[in-house]
């Protein structure tokens, strides 16, 4: 588990690793992404947010968690670029995702 603000603060520390970070979700075509909060959703504020590469066995539970918090578990790819507009990186390989605070009678495979 790793802070939304280790990965915006420190990206090649964790690029290539399998992380778990929290934060909230907006599940839109072509611009998935996790940002640090609701409000930096509202503002779109992408340097504070993470691209999200949903692959087929996650993309169903990421839309019925859209717009809510949830915690994320993939492998974290820095960026490759300075520019400004860019998000903070991508959550890729992304094995999990769940509604935050964790429910421990949630089950996985729904």
């Amino acid at each position: 588990m790793v802070s939304m603000i280790e990965l915006i603060a420190s990206p090649s520390q964790h690029d290539g690793k399998i992380v778990g970070v929290v934060g909230y979700l907006v599940y839109v075509f072509e611009a998935n992404a996790l940002y640090l909060s609701s409000v930096d959703s509202e503002h779109v504020v992408i340097r504070n947010s993470l691209y999200l590469s949903l692959n087929p066995q996650v993309q169903e539970r990421a839309k019925r968690l859209q717009n809510s918090y949830i915690i994320v578990l993939g492998t974290f790819s820095a960026p490759n670029n300075g520019d400004p507009m860019s998000r903070a990186g991508t959550m890729n390989a992304i094995t999990d995702i769940r509604s935050w605070p964790l429910d421990v009678n949630e089950d996985v495979k729904k």
